[in-house]
């Protein structure tokens, strides 16, 4: 149960209007009960004793929303081999932190546990644990033997104590009976893995969702008022689910270019795109990545065995020992595919959401800069990238007036920063304030996660 927040006065803020991209200068902010209560001109609300926040020099704007994230990561997953529940119960509340700290009040989680999502949802609504608002699929469902293939189904005991990572739904009655079971769990949407290739080269190919089946889930979770988001790779899969009524499509394709149809089929398809560049990018220059994870950003980003496990995958890159390849796709091509699928969704005008992937082993916790940069540097503008972690994630997660705003009788979710992001996107590295449900999170220096991963420069 959510505990009373108390009340917050924000003096003298400037404030960015995310829908006009205007800015207010000198305004007085109340927060109550995680609200945003009034909005005046600067001096225009007197403090009367509660806590105030001196904005004077600083911006606020919305909180962010992170569209795509994985809280518990790959680790309760069984990737690596990793085991001890111990350090990953800390690694998530680390996950929880440095996401808040940079910027994330609220988080699609697409694919975990759900009754542990919910436990963590519950503190962090209360006050107890730090982090931000969260938005559960819950496990990711997929068909026998199908994507992911790194992850299995928890032992049963385990499973039903904390929730299934990944559900098999072999034909049409199981997908009816399972978002009706999941729905009943409480998750806020339904995720699908549609992949009919591995990334390992020898476990593809790999068995897709029947046409029927996937018909018959969509329509099930429309009617019981939960969206559908399919995790789509490779370019044969998207041609095949992009017009069947899909909600949202994760991911940006990485194994060729979309031509006119592709694009043209997916503007028609209202589908809203979670491109997650970042992980990719990562991904692809891990070997750039060992002076990171040695450094301060590293440490604060990762409990010791991740951190260790991803510095000798760094090491080994670097030393040529794993080859660049995807499958039996080179690095190179796949990252140029990546990249120029992304200027053409841009180009196109395809509606866009912010998301990072965080949580899959390259992608970290606190570092959603990284994305809100790519989407500029492939032709948005600041302005543009910034409402796609605000008013468009909240319009794909059902929130249009409550999130991704900074207007009367919103949720108090608020970011300050010291600069203008509509003209360097680069500001928001460093937030100086994060409020999420009214409660006042200062930041303290720059590694409160991944910050220090923009010195790579991949250009």
């Amino acid at each position: 149960m959510a505990t009373r927040v108390s009340p917050l006065l924000i003096r003298s803020v400037d404030v960015l209007d995310v829908r006009e991209g205007g800015i207010a200068r000198r305004q007085d902010l109340l927060l109550e009960d995680g609200l945003i209560r009034r909005i005046a001109t600067g001096g225009g609300l007197e403090p009367m004793g509660i806590d105030v926040i001196d904005g004077t020099g600083l911006l606020a704007m919305p909180g962010l929303i992170d569209c795509h994230a994985h809280v518990h990561g790959t680790f309760v997953m069984g990737a690596g081999g990793f085991s001890d529940m111990g350090w990953i119960f800390q690694q998530v509340a680390r996950n929880l932190r440095n996401h808040l700290l940079g910027g994330v009040t609220t988080v699609r989680d697409m694919g975990g546990p759900i009754h542990m999502l919910r436990w963590w949802g519950r503190r962090i609504a209360s006050g107890s644990v730090p982090g931000p608002r969260l938005y559960c699929a819950g496990p990711i469902l997929s068909v026998p033997g199908g994507y992911p293939t790194f992850t299995r189904k928890l032992p049963r005991l385990v499973g039903a104590l904390i929730g299934q990572v990944k559900e098999e739904v072999p034909d049409a009655l199981s997908a009816y009976k399972m978002v009706d079971t999941l729905v009943k769990k409480g998750v806020d949407l339904i995720k699908v893995a549609y992949s009919s290739r591995d990334y390992d080269a020898d476990l593809s190919p790999l068995p897709v969702w029947p046409q029927k089946t996937l018909h018959s889930l969509i329509d099930v979770a429309h009617r019981r008022q939960r969206k559908v988001a399919v995790h789509v790779a490779w370019l044969k899969d998207l041609v095949e689910i992009m017009s069947m009524g899909i909600d949202s499509i994760e991911h940006v394709v990485r194994d060729g270019v979309m031509d006119e149809y592709v694009l043209d089929a997916l503007a028609e398809s209202g589908s809203v795109v979670v491109p997650t560049i970042s992980i990719l990018m990562n991904f692809f220059h891990l070997d750039r990545l060992g002076g990171f994870l040695q450094g301060a950003g590293g440490h604060a980003c990762l409990e010791d065995i991740p951190r260790l496990h991803l510095l000798r995958l760094a090491e080994r890159r670097r030393c040529g020992q794993d080859p660049p390849q995807l499958g039996d796709l080179k690095f190179a091509d796949a990252e140029s595919y990546a990249r120029q699928n992304l200027q053409a969704l841009i180009d196109n005008e395809i509606p866009l959401a912010l998301g990072t992937d965080a949580g899959a082993f390259y992608s970290f916790f606190g570092d959603i800069a990284s994305e809100l940069r790519w989407l500029v540097e492939h032709g948005m503008t600041p302005l543009q990238a910034i409402q796609c972690g605000t008013l468009y994630a909240a319009e794909l997660l059902d929130l249009e007036g409550m999130a991704g705003v900074i207007e009367e009788s919103a949720w108090a979710d608020l970011i300050l920063v010291n600069g203008d992001p509509r003209e360097d996107i680069g500001v928001m590295r460093s937030p100086k304030w994060v409020v999420a449900a009214g409660r006042p999170h200062k930041v303290h220096g720059t590694y409160h996660g991944a910050g220090g991963i923009h010195f790579a420069d991949w250009n």
